[in-house]
């Protein structure tokens, strides 16, 4: 559908929006002015561009998401191996993506930079290219991931903070504010420092999603196999699933530890700081 014919489907264009090329909106979307989309685009019903907004490149958003001004979405990628290839932004239902949120398409060719549903970008987030967010992740201020990250769902990325590219966060992993993390973070973890070490689990963020008190207890137990005992990876993991081995949560978790792994396991040391979070 070209833009002639969109519009006509749409709730409200702003005249100052300038929409050019392969543009598909569905019911209800909202365009404000000073907004700029530019490529083959696709808004699904209800999403709502408040002002300033840019979006480019080959994107498709779902339903029921709002982006603040000064948002880029589906830009051509910060890497020096982009040569203008085919690639994608997709983008699920019921997100939020406060002021100044970036999110750059994939760089090899028919590849896609991924966000899931219901995830929180707040002001100055970045999403690198090829990445890939699950659902109700939370990405504060100026949390920033690299290439190639995947992000679990219900994850939390504090304020300030950094991951590098190629890792893995797992699910309901919260990585403490102006942290870094050079390496994959398990699922259910918390992590911690300038140079992130794991310090303890997500106690917090499992009682939101709803972990029972036992299950709980039994990721307690394999974190500290995994982080207290001071054994070889391939012998925590066969620990934790002899005692542990018939938790679900617990087959996530080994599921993460056995994949494979481009950065690592992330290690957790010094006992003074992993004891003020348990």
């Amino acid at each position: 559908m070209r833009y002639k014919e969109a519009v006509k489907v749409a709730n409200f264009v702003h005249p100052r929006a300038h929409l050019e090329g392969e543009i598909e909106l569905e019911e209800e979307v909202y365009i404000g002015p000073g907004c700029i989309l530019e490529g083959k685009i696709k808004i699904g019903r209800g999403t709502r561009l408040i002002g300033n907004v840019y979006i480019s490149g080959d994107t498709t958003i779902g339903r029921h998401n709002t982006f603040y001004p000064g948002c880029s979405i589906g830009a051509v990628p910060q890497d020096l191996h982009y040569d203008g290839a085919h690639t994608y932004t997709i983008i699920g239902d019921n997100n939020i993506f406060r002021e100044n949120v970036t999110v750059h398409r994939g760089v090899p060719e028919e590849s896609a930079t991924v966000i899931g549903n219901q995830c929180l970008l707040m002001v100055g987030a970045h999403v690198g290219h090829n990445s890939r967010l699950g659902d109700r992740v939370i990405m504060a201020n100026n949390a920033t991931i690299g290439g190639h990250v995947t992000v679990g769902d219900r994850a939390f990325l504090s304020a300030q903070t950094a991951v590098h590219q190629f890792c893995r966060i797992g699910e309901v992993v919260i990585l403490a504010g102006l942290s870094g993390a050079m390496q994959d973070i398990p699922p259910f973890m918390m992590a911690a420092g300038r140079s992130a070490i794991i310090v303890g689990i997500n106690t917090v963020g499992l009682q939101r999603a709803g972990c029972p008190p036992e299950e709980r207890s039994k990721i307690k137990r394999a974190y500290r196999i995994l982080y207290r005992q001071e054994r070889a990876l391939h012998d925590a993991v066969a620990t934790i699933e002899a005692e542990l081995g018939g938790s679900p949560y617990i087959q996530k978790l080994l599921s993460f530890l056995r994949a494979e792994s481009k950065r690592g396991i992330l290690t957790g040391q010094v006992t003074q700081l992993t004891e003020q979070f348990e």
